[in-house]
């Protein structure tokens, strides 16, 4: 409808990456690992994707942030290893294994696509890798339907919601802010999520939050 141009061939590959990660890695990941573990304790354990987004950033742009910089974020994600580990009886649990995959593989997607995003544009980015991802698509989801639909109305909002805004719109204006202002920098805003994640899944889920997990 925008006449939009086909993305240039030399950018098809990290339209790949950002297909990979975006579109197909963290969704699947994290919905397994919240099978076996609560909202909140997947939304900590969540919060070191910023290390990864930086990681990858850095060394895709060749634009390293200075050593405090790093510590601050090690210190953050080791304390996130530390509330799993301490959370979990036997030490990490699986489901904390599929979420820090997760958050590996969207970790390299955000870093690839906010660094695309200087070249075709902040939200061309999501929706050529939703193309892209198109033919695969169809296939996997006609594959592994569901036997029935019969799911209550607060489930299929919830499944509107992740459609339209956290896998669409969300990714307009977070793709446009690491093209301004930097992969590594920017990435770190990923650290405000748990603040309101830990209010909606109180309020929705009735999930009681711990003292122990906001001080994390």
């Amino acid at each position: 409808a925008l006449k939009q141009k086909l993305p240039n061939r030399q950018h098809w590959p990290a339209l790949a990456i950002v297909a990979f990660g975006a579109v197909f890695a963290y969704p699947i990941f994290s919905a397994i690992a919240m099978q076996t573990v609560d909202a909140s304790h997947g939304i900590l354990v969540s919060s070191i994707m910023p290390l990864f987004t930086a990681i990858f950033g850095a060394y895709l742009s060749q634009q390293w942030p200075r050593t405090g910089f790093w510590l601050c974020a090690l210190t953050g994600s080791i304390s996130v290893i530390w509330y799993a580990s301490g959370s979990a009886q036997g030490g990490i649990a699986t489901g904390d294994f599929w979420l820090i995959l997760a958050c590996f593989c969207c970790g390299l997607s955000y870093a690839q696509g906010g660094l695309l995003a200087r070249h075709i544009g902040s939200w061309q980015v999501i929706c050529w890798a939703l193309v892209f991802s198109l033919p695969l698509l169809l296939p996997l989801c006609w594959a592994v339907q569901p036997d029935h639909y019969q799911v209550s109305l607060h489930s299929w909002l919830g499944f509107g919601y992740l459609a339209l805004f956290s896998m669409f719109l969300g990714f307009f204006a977070w793709y446009k802010g690491l093209a301004l202002g930097g992969v590594a920098q920017v990435g770190q805003l990923q650290l405000l999520t748990p603040f309101f994640a830990f209010s909606w899944s109180s309020l929705w889920l009735g999930e009681q939050i711990s003292p122990v997990q906001w001080l994390v």
